[in-house]
């Protein structure tokens, strides 16, 4: 399988949910301000505490499993010593108090491809937090592009961004969308992903 075909795949796969389709920053208005984030990678502790994270909340209803699975894991290899932790991977746009953030946490649900080096599909949400946790959307498959660090995807993944995911939004017409880099160069093209766009239904 080539990595044209499989990002073929994927592309096709993405637009038999209805979830995404090809968006162009160039097509916007002139004058609307774009807001960038990219996405970073940390290390997300799954201790008792781990609820009252904002990525805690954000998952609330994947955390037991995802809990119960490192569990099994750090008891099946004691010798490798593995923290009861996963990894995260986030964006965020707005202000502390006010912001949207998208998440995804590095879990079996993830895959990768040896056609597509340095990136990562995830089940992704997009959620806005104000005070409260409130989920917009739910993506099965959204790609993260980074570059694993000497212990996994942590602070080390974010010193290099030569391949990366990039979260956009335009608070004009309030969509979000995503774009993926590989060494330095966009793979394609912003994709909207937030809402769902009229041509799509």
């Amino acid at each position: 399988m080539s990595a044209k075909f499989s990002r073929r795949v994927l592309v096709s796969t993405l637009s038999s949910i209805g979830a995404f389709i090809a968006f162009s920053v160039s097509a916007q208005p002139q004058g609307d301000k774009i807001d960038v984030a990219r996405m970073t990678a940390s290390v997300f502790p799954l201790e008792k505490d781990a609820f009252k994270t904002v990525q805690g909340k954000i998952w609330s209803d994947q955390l037991p499993q995802v809990i119960q699975n490192r569990q099994a894991l750090v008891k099946a290899v004691p010798n490798l010593k593995l923290p009861l932790a996963t990894e995260s991977f986030t964006a965020s746009i707005g202000t502390k108090d006010d912001r949207f953030v998208v998440s995804a946490l590095n879990t079996s649900d993830c895959w990768s491809s040896s056609f597509i080096p340095n990136e990562r599909e995830c089940p992704a949400r997009l959620a806005l937090v104000n005070g409260n946790v409130k989920i917009l959307t739910e993506v099965q498959s959204f790609p993260i592009a980074m570059v694993r660090g000497p212990a996994g995807f942590d602070a080390s993944s974010n010193e290099k961004s030569s391949d990366r995911t990039e979260v956009l939004y335009n608070p004009a017409n309030q969509t979000f969308s995503f774009e993926v880099f590989h060494n330095g160069e966009s793979s394609g093209g912003p994709v909207q992903f937030f809402p769902k766009p009229k041509s799509a239904n």
